[in-house]
């Protein structure tokens, strides 16, 4: 394992980290004051994992067992995260087909008009990215991976987003997209 790949690990371990610290907070109520408290981590701490900086080993295993997660989880896609797998089935094709494809599924996230908290959408897209990644890096497949993809799989951006005018117009959103890409290219 290279340098650079062990740092986007450790980045994606971070971003994991992150997410699972604002959820455990967001699902118990817990202020960052109060958590700390309860985990004797100081709040410094809890603000440097949830900012996606590096904290100590000690500090990390403290965090994890507090919030009931083990520390291998932090290193891989969250396959038992049923959201997170409903995204991977719907936007594997898009993403693989698209180099830029996390700048322009974060863009798109303040049109979506959903509820579902950032954090979690960008640590799902970002997951899913770094999965293509992962598969591209170990594929010997050419490089013109541009498939037709169909308004439908785009307009799936999200399983949360029932109403149809809203993939309707994320979709139409998507097509531009690719094809200002398609165009520049």
């Amino acid at each position: 394992m290279d340098q650079q790949e062990l740092e986007k690990i450790l980045s994606m371990m971070r971003l994991e980290l992150s997410y699972q610290l604002r959820k455990y907070l967001n699902d118990t109520g817990l202020s960052i004051e109060e958590f700390s408290r309860q985990c004797e981590v100081p709040i410094s701490v809890i603000s440097l994992a949830l900012d996606r900086e590096p904290i100590s080993f000690f500090q990390l295993e403290r965090l994890c067992t507090e919030i009931h997660i083990f520390l291998d989880s932090l290193r891989r896609a969250p396959l038992s995260d049923p959201d997170y797998v409903n995204m991977r089935m719907q936007l594997w094709e898009l993403a693989y087909s698209h180099q830029d494809f996390y700048n322009q599924a974060i863009a798109l996230y303040s049109s979506l008009n959903s509820n579902y908290p950032f954090y979690a959408y960008e640590r799902n897209i970002a997951w899913l990215c770094f999965e293509v990644e992962q598969e591209a890096a170990h594929s010997n497949s050419s490089n013109n991976k541009t498939p037709g993809v169909s308004p439908q799989i785009i307009a799936a951006l999200y399983t949360p987003i029932r109403d149809e005018s809203v993939r309707n117009d994320l979709a139409r959103k998507f097509q531009q997209a690719r094809e200002d890409l398609n165009g520049h290219q």
